[in-house]
């Protein structure tokens, strides 16, 4: 996950670029019992995967950023 810090006057901005866990590569995966359907198997997997949805389990860890003065940006 990328995390983006913007300062333009008196307006702050936070955002982030993607959180993303794998549901692409479960979803390729799980196809491959469905190849005779063809290319409708991405469907399938997908629809399967939302109906029956796994547990992720992760750490997040992040380092704070500073400014040019060295100052930290999170409070």
């Amino acid at each position: 996950m990328d995390l983006l810090y913007i300062e333009q006057g008196d307006n702050q901005m936070y955002a982030h670029l993607a959180v993303m866990w794998g549901l692409i590569a479960d979803v390729d995966i799980q196809s491959e019992k469905y190849r005779w359907m063809g290319s409708a198997r991405f469907t399938a997997a997908a629809v399967a995967r939302l109906l029956f949805q796994r547990k992720y389990y992760g750490t997040l860890w992040y380092l704070p950023s500073q400014n040019k003065n060295g100052e930290d940006h999170v409070k």
